[in-house]
C-alpha cells in the first residue's frame, strides 16, 4: 500500500529494533487519522481534533480495510467479546492460558502492512490493545 490522500494512518506502534510484538498497547484512546497531503515521503495526517501530524512515511503505518471476501472479517469480530491468545494454539484448545487483560470487546478490525489486526478494549481495565487476528479467540455466546 502507498499513502494517498483519504487513506487512514497512525504513528507506528513498533520500531525497527522491536518488531513482531503481540498485544501492542495502543495510545489511549487509539489515534487514527486521515491523510490529507503526500509530498514526496512527507505525509500530513489530520487527526480529527484540530491537530495535524506532518511526518516522514517511515514513522507511519497505513491502516487499511479488513478483507470482505469470502467473508466480511469485520462483521465476524466487531462488538464480540474475545480472548487474546499470547501464543495461539493450533487449533485453539479450551484451557490454554491467556492473559486476562486481553479479554475484551472488539471495537475495530483493520489491516496494517497487509496483516489483519483486531483492536480490543479490555473488559478488565478499559485499555485498548491491538492483536493479530490469529491471536484472537471469539467467546461463544457473547
Amino acid at each position: 500500500m502507498a499513502f494517498a490522500a483519504g487513506s487512514r494512518a497512525r504513528v507506528k506502534l513498533t520500531s525497527a529494533a522491536f518488531t513482531g510484538a503481540f498485544g501492542l498497547l495502543q495510545p489511549q484512546p487509539p489515534l487514527i487519522g486521515v491523510v490529507t497531503d503526500v509530498t514526496g515521503t512527507t505525509i500530513t495526517v489530520d487527526m480529527g481534533n484540530g491537530t495535524a501530524l506532518v511526518e516522514d512515511q517511515t514513522v507511519l503505518d497505513e491502516i487499511g480495510d479488513a478483507p470482505v471476501a469470502p467473508l466480511n472479517i469485520r462483521d465476524l469480530y466487531i462488538d464480540k467479546v474475545v480472548n487474546g491468545w499470547i501464543t495461539p494454539p493450533a487449533p485453539p484448545v479450551a484451557g490454554v492460558p491467556y492473559s486476562s487483560s486481553y479479554t475484551g470487546r472488539v471495537v475495530d478490525v483493520y489491516t496494517v502492512n497487509a496483516a489483519v489486526y483486531v483492536l480490543i478494549q479490555s473488559l478488565l481495565n478499559g485499555m485498548f490493545y491491538e492483536l493479530p487476528m490469529a491471536n484472537v479467540n471469539v467467546l461463544a455466546g457473547r
